[in-house]
């Protein structure tokens, strides 16, 4: 395989792979078809991992930061276009998809898969609507996926939201102690023994000192 440069950062492509049989395990940003199915033929594994570009950046050199004492930036979360994709986090925060199958790599940018991938078309069969073999079932495939991640998100995200309602139980379940009847018997004592100071004080008397300031000739 071997790796270009796209606007999210490095795509896996397939180029020269005719002759690659090795297994391997790789993250990328992105890969093609053809290098999905080349990794996953030879029983690898392919992890696709979102980065923004400043993301990439903070994941190759984390010394930029780390160097300067400052904390390493958090990965960006993917935008709301991509999070039906990516359906997995790391311990790092960094969103990411196990691939399972080579037609996986074509969701996360499915219209560019249609046309420039595995349904390519011309611009005057675009503007006519045509469609290309195996592309209706690809829709048909997409949109079920699309269903399933979302599912699977709203699950995750609703299993989050039991587990801090569960903690809250267990906070709100916390025995408190009640400090208002010892608390008033507190205050009273105080006030009494204020009250006793004061009227030692004025038995003893306090005399008030006028201090003036002449001026010398």
């Amino acid at each position: 395989p071997h790796v270009n440069r796209y606007p999210g950062g490095m795509k896996l492509t397939a180029k020269g792979g005719e002759n690659f049989s090795a297994k391997i395990d790789i993250e990328v940003p992105m890969a093609s078809y053809q290098a999905a199915q080349a990794i996953l033929a030879n029983g690898g594994k392919l992890t696709l991992v979102y980065f923004t570009k400043h993301g990439l950046k903070v994941h190759l050199r984390p010394e930029r930061w780390t160097k300067q004492n400052l904390p390493v930036p958090k990965p960006a979360e993917p935008k709301d276009a991509y999070k039906f994709f990516y359906t997995e986090r790391d311990e790092n925060g960094r969103a990411f998809r196990y691939v399972d199958r080579a037609e996986d790599v074509l969701y996360v940018h499915p219209r560019l898969a249609l046309h420039r991938t595995l349904f390519k078309k011309s611009i005057a069969e675009r503007l006519k609507g045509v469609t290309k073999d195996g592309e209706e079932d690809f829709l048909y495939r997409l949109k079920r996926a699309e269903e399933q991640w979302k599912l699977a998100a709203e699950e995750r995200e609703k299993r989050r939201i039991e587990e801090i309602l569960e903690g809250q139980k267990v906070v709100d379940c916390e025995e408190v102690p009640d400090f208002g009847d010892n608390f008033d018997v507190e205050r009273e004592t105080i006030q009494a023994k204020v009250q006793q100071v004061e009227e030692e004080l004025d038995a003893e008397g306090i005399k008030k000192i006028d201090i003036k300031v002449e001026k010398k000739a």
